[in-house]
């Protein structure tokens, strides 16, 4: 499948896949979904991601859970090699939503 906003690139985040080459991984938006926050209270706390790039998060991160499902990996195994991913705070949203910052670092 194209992925037409979704990027992967080694120069941006460590070839992570984010939202059109922007410093916004897919991770964080799909996990922003996860606890709740609406579409709008997405695109309000983030004025560079479109509407249509929630969606594409979501469809590519089902897709990756089919995709490892099938290879029989774990989405952690896809990482690059020495590569370790990591979830953290970063305040709050306007809604008083938790605002992750997903970041890679070096084992």
């Amino acid at each position: 499948m194209v992925w037409e906003r979704i990027t992967s690139d080694p120069g941006v985040m460590a070839g992570v896949p984010c939202i059109r080459g922007l410093r916004m991984p897919v991770a964080t938006v799909v996990g922003m979904a996860a606890d709740g926050m609406t579409d709008d209270e997405i695109l309000t706390d983030f004025p560079y991601v479109e509407a249509e790039d929630i969606q594409a998060a979501l469809r590519y991160a089902a897709e990756a859970v089919v995709s490892c499902h099938e290879h029989g990996t774990t989405l952690r195994q896809v990482l690059p090699d020495g590569w370790d991913h990591r979830v953290a705070s970063r305040g709050t949203t306007s809604r008083g939503w938790g605002r992750l910052k997903c970041s890679l670092r070096r084992r």
